[in-house]
């Protein structure tokens, strides 16, 4: 097959060169990488970077930059977690007034599975031969990978997040008390016992259902169904709570009569749900005059009045600058004074005042660039690391808003303040930057140019009303974290982020692995799952380390049976129902994984709840990461073994 490269600039197909890409195996493996078409990627083509070099020795400064990009992704995806999608998630969250399980099992889990789910139906109905094989070892790997390794770092992350905050609580820097008599090894999170049963007897239903699968030549249409039925009957359980005041009494007496009760954030988001709940605003918020709040402004020191004018929506909102001297208050509308009233008319103006105003609004550009890259949190002198986050920081402050507020130099947090500039600025670059990553800007801007421009001409006019003629935007902007739509766009912009970095984290693995000569059945289920669920696994890491530890829990079991029933369950019943047939036949490493994820899920719903009491220790977290370590490499041998 790659010995007749003469045929490669002819008229190649992916057919011709067996469907695969193995440029190991070509005498010229650049030439191989551009005529098979089995060797091009969306986006970047990794693979053509590292098999056609421009120089001879240019080896060793592209195993660099590559490694260097890696790194890189990595960072983006732990970044939009921490500063945009886990802030998002719990004040939809706290909104919707969720138990931390509930909003783990949906907000957290559907989020971060959603994109795997679509592309794995579009793959297996799409395509005239199903691939199950693929499928399959990319969603178990994937899973298991979070359900296993994912869910010990998130104890682990949450056991040192839990740690410091008790630190910090003592003046003195001495431990809590409460921790003075227990191991360090026996320090754990304590789950809840019917959220944490739930999820794990689902998953391992699922890993049952498809270990019959594998062991039959077809996948029939009622084992499909079975797959699919599962998940809707856990949807069920978790939004209605069916038999959960029969069951969790039992499992509080297995616990040992300790009921472990709904977890709430600790950073401040109950004191601002229960402001908004009694009629405040939250942080810093004071009941003022007129039965506004006033509340002091990041900006200068100015105080602010909020009246709500719009029936309870955030959105509606007036804000007034208050002008103080001495104990007296005076309320100045700020939408009321126009421009003409504020700086002199243009016949008046000189051409000094026309610079110093051009020299400020660049040093206002300046300072919201400093500030939205995070380099204004570094109180303590800038470091590498921030000085290498900050064009990712500054990146994604450009498609979405930061619902937190930022560091301060007495170690606080100031109130989260989006000025509107920042505010068009996310209007303009926030739905081209999502269709751009969903694959629908290109073919819009080819085949309806200009319905494109008309959609994307009207948003920006109306963007620029809503922002500076509307009223509703105040002097000084507003907090984003109080606008449900904000906090929306924040929530699905980092799920797009966090999924385009892990697409090009699978894309990088891929051709790594391609020029090294490994075969796709062993990445399947090792580097492209990993990288697949990088996304995945950066959200539940980021939820970890603000406190919610077990949302986190929760969300590592909810997203891979999500992704397993919901994705490549419901993909197979499509195709079933229509009559189509998939291949069911599965190598002996593929079968070893999905018997692994039984053992893992029988020791979870077996030894944690009885042995330890339905506490998550450390101990028990490494024994985890060993268990999936070993068996990952008893996969990789297993498919050595048996050359598949």
């Amino acid at each position: 097959m790659a010995g007749n490269i003469s045929l490669m600039s002819g008229n190649s197909s992916a057919a011709s060169f067996g469907g695969e890409c193995v440029p190991r195996e070509a005498p010229d493996p650049c030439a191989y990488v551009k005529a098979n078409p089995a060797c091009t990627a969306e986006g970047l083509n990794y693979l053509r970077f590292i098999e056609c070099p421009a120089d001879a020795n240019d080896g060793a400064a592209k195993a660099v930059l590559l490694v260097g990009w890696c790194a890189m992704l990595f960072v983006a995806i732990g970044t939009v977690g921490d500063a945009f999608f886990a802030p998002a998630v719990e004040r939809i969250a706290t909104r919707l007034r969720l138990p931390d399980d509930v909003a783990g099992a949906t907000l957290l889990a559907l989020g971060g599975a959603a994109p795997d789910i679509f592309t794995q139906i579009a793959a297996l109905v799409e395509s005239a031969e199903p691939d199950l094989r693929l499928a399959l070892s990319e969603s178990i790997g994937a899973g298991l990978f979070v359900a296993t390794f994912g869910k010990a770092l998130a104890v682990l992350v949450g056991l040192a997040w839990e740690a410091k905050r008790r630190v910090g609580d003592n003046d003195d820097g001495s431990h809590h008390p409460s921790d003075e008599n227990v191991p360090h090894s026996q320090q754990g999170v304590a789950v809840e016992p019917f959220p944490y049963l739930r999820d794990v007897s689902a998953y391992l239903i699922m890993l049952i259902l498809a270990l019959i699968a594998m062991s039959s030549d077809t996948v029939s249409w009622e084992l499909s169904s079975a797959l699919v039925l599962s998940y809707v009957l856990y949807a069920c359980v978790v939004c209605f709570g069916w038999g959960r005041r029969a069951v969790e009494p039992r499992l509080v007496r297995l616990a040992g009569g300790v009921a472990h009760s709904p977890a709430r954030r600790t950073n401040g988001e109950e004191e601002e749900v229960a402001g908004e709940a009694g009629g405040g605003r939250g942080e810093g918020a004071e009941k003022g005059a007129g039965g506004g709040d006033v509340e002091m402004s990041s900006v200068g020191g100015t105080p602010r009045v909020r009246r709500g004018v719009g029936g309870g929506d955030e959105d509606d909102d007036e804000e007034v600058d208050v002008e103080m001297d001495g104990d007296e208050a005076t309320l100045l509308p700020t939408r009321r004074f126009s421009s003409s009233a504020a700086s002199p008319s243009p016949s008046t103006a000189s051409p000094a005042v026309s610079s110093s105003s051009f020299i400020a609004l660049a040093l206002a550009i300046a300072e919201w660039a400093r500030v939205e890259s995070g380099l204004a949190d570094e109180t303590d002198g800038v470091s590498l690391g921030a000085v290498a986050t900050a064009p990712v920081l500054l990146a994604m402050s450009s498609t979405m808003p930061r619902l937190t507020g930022h560091a301060t130099s007495g170690g606080h947090q100031s109130a989260p303040r989006m000025s509107r500039g920042h505010l068009l600025l996310v209007c303009v670059v926030a739905p081209v930057f999502a269709m751009g990553a969903a694959g629908a800007l290109g073919p819009l801007s080819e085949r309806q140019p200009a319905l494109l421009a008309c959609g994307l001409g009207a948003w920006y006019a109306w963007a620029v009303w809503y922002t500076f003629r509307s009223g509703k935007v105040g002097a000084h902007g507003l907090d984003p974290g109080k606008s449900r739509w904000l906090t929306a766009l924040t929530f699905f912009q980092g799920i797009v982020w966090m999924h385009l970095c892990a697409d090009e984290l699978v894309g990088l693995f891929q051709a790594a692995g391609r020029a090294a000569g490994v075969r796709e059945s062993l990445l399947g289920a090792t580097f492209m799952s990993w990288g697949a669920s990088a996304g995945d696994l950066g959200g539940t890491l980021a939820v970890a380390r603000r406190g919610s530890t077990r949302m986190a829990v929760t969300a590592s079991l909810a997203g891979p049976l999500c992704q397993l029933s919901a994705g490549t369950g419901f993909a197979m019943w499509l195709v079933t129902a229509r009559g189509g047939t998939i291949e069911a036949a599965l190598a002996p490493n593929v079968k070893f994984l999905a018997v692994y994820g039984v053992a893992a899920m029988a020791f979870f719903g077996g030894v944690v709840s009885t042995a330890y009491g339905f506490v998550f220790t450390r101990r028990v977290a490494c024994y985890v990461m060993g268990s999936y370590v070993g068996a990952v490499a008893v996969y990789v041998a297993l498919a050595l073994r048996s050359g598949t």
